[in-house]
């Protein structure tokens, strides 16, 4: 009788009501938090796309490439304006180194060419006889001179 009893109590409707209704509240939190889950997955993912998606971004790699652009320019003004003026102080020595050696810087100091009428420059007095005629171009203007006496070394 007693298992009979037990037996009818398990088979009770309202029981087995209240078993699957308990049964059913434990599936639908296990449900909600299994969903709430996911979802918090899912943001977290979202977020990590967007990030990605935003490092990708065209106006970022514009703007990168901009300011790489601009250095650039920068350095180039600079090493341009630096060459531009070691060139310029080289420039300025060379013409000092030419100045030097110039003929015209050498008439400046006192000097004359002097060249027969046929353009021959004379180097020796052994190169002119008395009364020859000669040019003597100076620093500022020529002479035509005619030689009196040949004195040689």
């Amino acid at each position: 009788f007693v298992l009979l009893q037990k037996r009818l109590d398990h088979q009770d409707p309202k029981r087995r009501l209240e078993q699957q209704s308990q049964r059913l509240d434990e599936l639908d939190r296990r449900l909600q938090q299994h969903l709430r889950d996911r979802l918090h997955q899912g943001e977290r993912r979202l977020a990590n796309l967007e990030l990605r998606l935003q490092a990708q971004s065209p106006e970022k790699a514009l703007a990168a490439g901009k300011r790489r652009h601009q250095l650039a320019e920068e350095r180039l003004h600079t090493l341009m304006s630096k060459r531009q003026s070691l060139a310029g102080h080289r420039l300025a020595m060379l013409s000092a180194r030419l100045d030097g050696i110039s003929p015209l810087a050498t008439l400046g100091r006192g000097y004359a060419i002097v060249r027969t009428p046929s353009g021959e420059v004379i180097r020796r007095a052994s190169q002119v006889n008395a009364g020859q005629t000669l040019i003597t171009t100076l620093a500022e203007g020529a002479l035509r001179v005619r030689v009196d006496e040949v004195h040689q070394p």
